[in-house]
């Protein structure tokens, strides 16, 4: 039945396309049209490096002559970021390029922030003619004034990279001079070697790339969830744990690693109560379980991480794929270390999906939201449908949490929003940790001598450290200790002495996860450990990650692009 609903889908999807593009794009078409000739834009990546916010790859709706076109982006374009601007007065400037241009690609800066790195992505179905460009990294040197050039990089001899097939879809972040991905999928038309147009294999381990030594490595020989991966999902390096920050995964959805489909699509979709952590370190995952209101099950989503007041960190989410066919225009915040998610109480915005945002402006408190589509069949818009924002970009104030229709680059330094400063007041930041060794991870803030950097790909992106103005950190917090490192310390010691005294060997085949509440009344309160405490249970000492039951919900129907035929898949 299932099946049948799909393949239905998909057969109106098809007619959809044809309805939708009435010709391709010429060498005459141009890269930025005008506002009144612009209908919508997708499927692209996008980056802030320095003073200017990129915007590459992708495919473009346009009218030209009365007669509307859908071609890739075959540009990367550029915005000034020094300037105040609106949707309809927003200049983006055309950069040629020398490399492929992908759908997709996932972006990140090098260390210095000053330039970035593109690899992955799938080639447009409007691309003439259809060829899949060899697997490369590439590296994009902007000029400062708007500009840059393109170009491809070769590889170490002791890397895995010649037996890396380029992915799509993966959940993708990076630090300093480290780019993390895991999950993704290959297909014909993200990688050249694979002849077999319809399957599609989906990536298990972490991979990690180090732009210092130039290596690509398996970074974990564990899978996301035990034998599945991740796809669709979103990553985001975190600055708590060691120096190097925690990477954290949320929706999307799961396949088992090395699984051969018809379809890009997950096996399953996630929950967004469970958050799932990678400690590069140890090279291991974890979970742990978020309270508040939270977004439904999703799919091609964005978001967007910063530090907030007094150590926090809060992670934006826009939008996206629900079940049932629904395009969401819901904006979603999770405030980290408390593990607690809240709903912003905006005015109501166009819904879309397969979008990009980015974290803009010297204060880091405005997120620009570029591109997206909204196909909420059958009742919903299509693709010939013009985009409600004027250029297919808006503006939404993070700490205000409502959307703007002007980007200010003197925007006040962002603040965590007063929904969620008020939750730290009342509440305390410390969540009821479904494990000792999740609370130990959280403890401490990663020190500021290194910096998150953004992940894109699957539409994220993170800004800076967490400010040093005086507040207490994200270790005082957690912990619940006021004092220096030492007493932080000594007190992680003597609880780490307890519960390993208080573990019995029957009790440690016996680990299951608290039941967690939004309310308060579920908390217990210790004069040494402010906020609240873990309430000891024993787990398993095995790495290995079992997905809970209840993330694990049904599919909404396929993507339009991606059904596999003889062809490209999208």
């Amino acid at each position: 039945m299932v099946q049948s609903r799909i393949c239905l889908l998909l057969l109106c999807y098809q007619l959809l396309d044809v309805v939708d593009a009435q010709g391709n794009f010429t060498s005459s078409t141009p890269s930025v049209p005008a506002a009144s000739d612009f209908i919508r834009r997708s499927w692209h990546s996008s980056i802030v490096v320095g003073n200017f916010l990129y915007i590459d790859g992708g495919d473009l709706w346009q009218m030209v002559d009365g007669i509307m076109l859908w071609g890739p982006n075959t540009k990367t374009l550029s915005i000034d970021l020094t300037k105040s601007w609106t949707n309809t007065t927003v200049e983006m400037n055309p950069i040629n390029k020398t490399i492929e241009s992908w759908d997709e690609a996932y972006l990140w800066p090098d260390s210095s922030r000053s330039s970035f790195y593109q690899w992955g992505g799938s080639i447009s179905t409007r691309k003439v003619p259809p060829i899949v460009a060899a697997s490369s990294l590439c590296k994009f040197e902007p000029d400062n004034r708007g500009g840059g050039e393109w170009t491809e990089l070769g590889h170490a001899s002791n890397s895995i990279f010649r037996d890396l097939r380029r992915s799509v879809r993966g959940a993708t972040a990076s630090r300093d001079d480290i780019w993390y991905m895991v999950g993704g999928a290959t297909h014909c038309s993200s990688d050249r070697s694979i002849s077999e147009c319809s399957t599609f294999t989906s990536l298990g381990p972490i991979i990690s790339y180090n732009s210092t030594s130039n290596l690509w490595t398996n970074d974990s020989a564990q899978d996301f969830t035990g034998s599945e991966t991740a796809i669709f999902s979103a990553m985001h390096n975190v600055p708590f744990g060691s120096s190097v920050g925690l990477n954290v995964i949320f929706g999307g959805g799961t396949t088992f690693s090395g699984r051969t489909s018809d379809t890009y699509y997950p096996t399953n979709l996630l929950d967004f109560q469970h958050i799932y952590i990678y400690d590069p370190i140890t090279k291991t995952f974890h979970s742990q379980t978020a309270t508040g209101p939270r977004p439904s099950p999703r799919i091609q989503f964005c978001s967007v991480g910063t530090p907030g007041d007094n150590g926090s960190y809060e992670i934006f989410v826009f939008g996206g794929y629900e079940q049932l066919n629904i395009t969401s225009n819901e904006v979603y915040v999770l405030s980290l270390p408390a593990f607690v998610w809240f709903k912003a109480d905006h005015t109501a915005t166009s819904p879309r999906r397969a979008h990009e945002c980015n974290i803009v402006g010297q204060g880091g408190s405005q997120m620009a939201v570029i591109g997206g589509i909204d196909i909420s069949f059958p009742t919903g818009t299509t693709r010939n449908s013009p985009d409600p924002w004027t250029n297919g970009i808006n503006v939404f104030d993070l700490s205000a949490m409502r959307w703007k229709d002007t980007y200010d680059p003197n925007n006040p330094p962002y603040q965590s929003p007063s929904v969620v400063r008020d939750w730290y007041t009342k509440n305390g930041s410390s969540p009821l940790w479904d494990s000792p060794a999740v609370e130990r991870l959280f403890l401490e803030a990663v020190t500021p001598t290194t910096t998150p950097v953004p992940p894109s790909g699957l539409n994220q992106s993170e800004i800076g450290t967490p400010p040093s103005d005086g507040k207490p950190n994200v270790g005082a917090i957690a912990g619940g200790v006021v004092g220096g490192v030492t007493v932080l310390a000594v007190i992680a010691f003597v609880m780490h002495y307890i519960f390993k005294k208080q573990r019995t060997d029957s009790e440690s085949n016996d680990y299951r996860k608290p039941e967690l509440e939004a309310s308060v009344s579920n908390y217990t309160t210790e004069s040494a450990h402010q906020g609240r405490t873990v309430r000891e249970q024993q787990h398993p000492q095995s790495t290995l990650l079992e997905l809970p039951q209840s993330a694990l919900l049904e599919l909404p129907p396929a993507d339009d692009r991606y059904e596999a035929d003889s062809g490209n898949a999208r």
